[in-house]
């Protein structure tokens, strides 16, 4: 038996719908709603005008699926309707578009008071870059983490979703946690969570380098501003990577070798 197997999970997610593959992973019965044209755009991505791509496989593994067209009257009625049998609702659009459909947490809240109700979006709810495209590259950009990424000619993009992915499970650790909560007060939340402030949290390079080194990260390759030797190395048969954190290492390293 998988732990969240008593845990039922409405996702409106679209073209990121990365959280509802986590629930869904630990058993909650995610219920998947999509566009009745063509589906989420996740289908296509990769794939071919006859066959899906394996992008579909990969976040839409372990849902079910519904169309519903949530931008027409019925559409949100019926969205209404699952969300006041659900235990979670997750969006990844700008809450101000939710609430003009009349699908925003209040709303759904007004049917089910115990709702966990979980936002992603790239910048947040406020701010200056809050109508900023959602992609991922544009995130990792303003987060800062091209700018140290790569070697020194020019800045390098991580090499999957990074920002989504991991704020995605910043995410359904929050709602996990209201939800929890809610069992015991009967009194649901939202969770607001942007892929920005999720990366800004984890980057403790810039923090290590600010705080203790005075300096700004720069683009090392695959060296480290506070491990040495940290990077990878050619040799007669073939790379290898060394990763030397403190001076015991080395001496233990130097010895071996």
């Amino acid at each position: 038996m998988k732990p969240l197997e008593a845990v039922s999970v409405l996702d409106l997610t679209e073209g990121n719908p990365y959280i509802g593959s986590v629930f869904a992973d630990y058993g909650a019965t995610v219920l998947k709603v999509e566009k009745p044209q063509g589906g989420d755009d996740i289908r296509r991505r990769g794939g071919t005008p006859e066959e899906e791509g394996p992008y579909a496989q990969y976040y839409l593994r372990g849902k079910k699926s519904i169309a519903i067209d949530y931008t027409t009257a019925d559409g949100q009625e019926i969205v209404r309707k699952l969300a006041a049998k659900c235990d979670m609702v997750a969006v990844n659009k700008q809450e101000d578009y939710m609430e003009r459909l009349g699908l925003g947490y209040e709303n759904l809240k007004a049917v089910n008071p115990k709702l966990i109700y979980g936002v992603l979006t790239p910048f947040g709810k406020e701010g200056p870059w809050k109508d900023c495209p959602d992609y991922d590259l544009i995130v990792m950009a303003k987060c800062g983490l091209l700018e140290k990424t790569g070697f020194p000619e020019r800045p390098t993009k991580f090499g999957f979703p990074l920002a989504y992915i991991y704020a995605s499970w910043h995410l359904t650790a929050g709602m996990m946690a209201a939800y929890l909560k809610a069992e015991e007060s009967g009194e649901g939340s939202k969770v607001s969570v942007s892929s920005w402030h999720t990366m800004m949290e984890l980057d403790d390079t810039f923090a290590e380098c600010m705080q203790g080194l005075n300096v700004l990260p720069r683009r090392l390759g695959n060296g480290f501003p506070t491990t040495n030797p940290t990077d990878t190395f050619h040799c007669k048969d073939g790379w290898f990577a060394l990763s030397i954190g403190s001076d015991k290492q080395w001496l233990d390293f130097a010895r071996q070798g």
